[in-house]
């Protein structure tokens, strides 16, 4: 399948389920099965998982789009997933005191979601100057 075959935030919505797999299994393990702390679990990792975004959204969700691969990009990916994690884990504990912990995890990962791609897509890989996104 082209990327012109489906839409960048479907291509997105692919890396995110991918990535929030990742996430989630890190997490469950560190917290659930090594007794890891709720906010060193989540921050490691949310981190895999950031790691693996950025090669995958790069490469794929948000192709063409750049010519090449910045400092600059890396540097302002890294800031945006700063942000979602702040505000992932910030959601994660303030729900984990109203409902079980990996359901919190689900709430905290779609508001870390609704974040990264509007603000990636934006800021990050921008469209081109001609107002085409270049996918």
């Amino acid at each position: 399948m082209t990327n012109r075959a489906l839409p960048p935030v479907l291509r997105f919505a692919a890396v995110g389920a991918a990535n929030s797999l990742i996430d989630f299994c890190v997490f469950t393990l560190a917290h659930l099965g090594l007794a890891i702390a709720l906010v060193p679990a989540n921050v490691a990792a949310y981190a895999l998982a950031a790691s693996f975004s950025y090669f995958a959204n790069s490469r794929w969700t948000f192709c063409g789009r750049a010519a090449a691969r910045s400092r600059r990009e890396f540097v302002t990916f890294q800031f945006v997933n700063l942000v979602g994690l702040a505000l992932a884990t910030a959601v994660l504990v303030l729900l984990a005191r109203h409902m079980p912990v990996l359901i919190a995890k689900l709430f905290a990962t779609a508001a870390s979601f609704a974040w990264s791609f509007t603000v990636l897509d934006r800021l990050v890989w921008p469209r081109g100057e001609n107002g085409r996104r270049g996918d």
